[in-house]
């Protein structure tokens, strides 16, 4: 007996031996196979993370082992879009209601749709146009923006005029952004076909410089909704419609309003998702986050409940542990926003069926981030393997681009 155990102690040992030294012969082959790119990728990447996967394995990782929690940026939206596909659907369509109250005033109920472009407005006054129990003369325009709550809360935009700090809101034409020209004899044009030019939106021209300008809508004093009110008074008369006051009225539909239309956004949710992917547009992202938060819990919508669904997805459906990710927002404007490239990987594996909705750069369907000091990439790489890439650094030297050229290079010579 006591020589059996001693063989089988001898067995087990040489069976331990040979596993030892085969994993270190595959340590040793894998180190040769990615020594080269890891030498240069060490002078780009000072601190950060750079990850290689298929759907079950991470392939190579720079530094060795990494999966740090870093600042994301703007691939915080293919956490967003990959909740917003799951909770809602593909085909899904914003709506806007039309009631018509006693006094015969159009009453608006906005739901957050985050594409409410001047096209949309035109349709809606079309179709008012085209029916014969619609009254040819209003009251007034009233707008319900009840449906969303307090929206102070929700980090990302600024006081600056630029688009991408563009505030959110129920009922937001044109995301919240006016796009015009001024001429040297300081004249003020609508920069777009088919939007008209406003009375609000050549004010707040004045006192920009003659040429083109993209810029956000002026915080306070309601001007969002007023931009609005003035656009779909513009379409309306437009169209034949008169309305008797002019003046900008905030209410919410009673129980003795009559619903008259409810209006579908003609952009299904995929299509909503490429124009945000595309333009990386922050207010189209956590519109996104507030509805869904607002369909999953009810009126009204606001950032908690968003951020509540959001993080329910990747935990639940895509299996990503809830210490590899942190997020104080949807579109990646939050410096305080945190992910592991592991929790990015598990989203671009639920992401694959809508790859589509993302720009290309090379023949690479990819989503970038960028911030002060943040440079950031994620996506797939072409051909017939799936293989996922995510690049996040956070330091002073934007090598993204370079970082991903190695990768690629590697990708096509040798493969991952």
């Amino acid at each position: 007996m006591g020589l059996l155990l001693r063989m089988q102690g001898k067995t087990k040992f040489g069976t331990l031996l040979v596993l030892g030294i085969l994993v270190c012969i595959e340590s040793v082959m894998g180190a040769d196979r990615f020594g080269q790119l890891s030498e240069k990728l060490q002078p780009l990447v000072r601190q950060g993370c750079v990850m290689v996967a298929d759907e079950e394995d991470a392939l190579f990782r720079y530094p060795q082992g990494c999966n740090p929690m870093l600042i994301p940026a703007s691939v915080v939206k293919l956490a967003t879009a990959s909740m917003a596909f799951a909770e809602l659907g593909e085909g899904y369509r914003f709506r806007t209601e039309f009631f018509l109250s006693p006094t015969g005033s159009l009453v608006i109920r906005g739901q957050g749709d985050p594409f409410l472009v001047s096209e949309e407005w035109q349709r809606i006054a079309d179709h008012f146009s085209e029916r014969s129990d619609f009254p040819r003369v209003l009251e007034s325009l009233i707008f319900d923006e009840s449906l969303f709550g307090d929206l102070s809360k929700l980090p990302g935009p600024g006081r600056s005029m630029n688009p991408y700090d563009a505030p959110y809101g129920a009922l937001v034409s044109n995301f919240n952004t006016i796009h015009v020209r001024k001429h040297s004899n300081s004249i003020v044009e609508s920069a777009e076909e088919q939007t008209p030019l406003t009375p609000s939106a050549e004010k707040w021209s004045r006192k920009l410089k003659p040429g083109k300008h993209r810029i956000r809508i002026p915080q306070g004093s309601n001007n969002s909704l007023r931009y609005t009110g003035e656009l779909l008074l513009a379409f309306l008369e437009k169209e034949g419609v008169k309305v008797r006051s002019k003046e900008l009225l905030v209410g919410k539909v009673k129980s003795e309003d009559r619903l008259l239309y409810v209006h579908h956004n003609h952009r299904s949710l995929r299509e909503v998702v490429g124009g945000m992917m595309t333009y990386s547009n922050n207010f189209i992202a956590n519109q996104l986050l507030l509805f869904t938060g607002m369909k999953a819990h009810g009126p009204p919508a606001v950032p908690e409940k968003g951020l509540r669904v959001l993080q329910r997805h990747l935990e639940e459906k895509l299996g990503i542990p809830e210490e590899q990710f942190h997020f104080e927002e949807g579109s990646g404007l939050s410096r305080g926003n945190r992910m592991t490239p592991e929790a990015v990987w598990k989203i671009l594996i639920h992401y694959q069926p809508y790859r589509s909705t993302l720009p290309e750069q090379n023949g690479v369907a990819l989503k970038t981030g960028t911030l002060n000091r943040i440079y950031t990439l994620a996506g797939y790489f072409p051909g017939a393997e799936n293989r996922f890439f995510v690049i996040l650094l956070n330091q002073r030297a934007n090598q993204r681009d370079a970082v991903l050229k190695l990768l690629l290079d590697h990708h096509r010579n040798k493969g991952f």
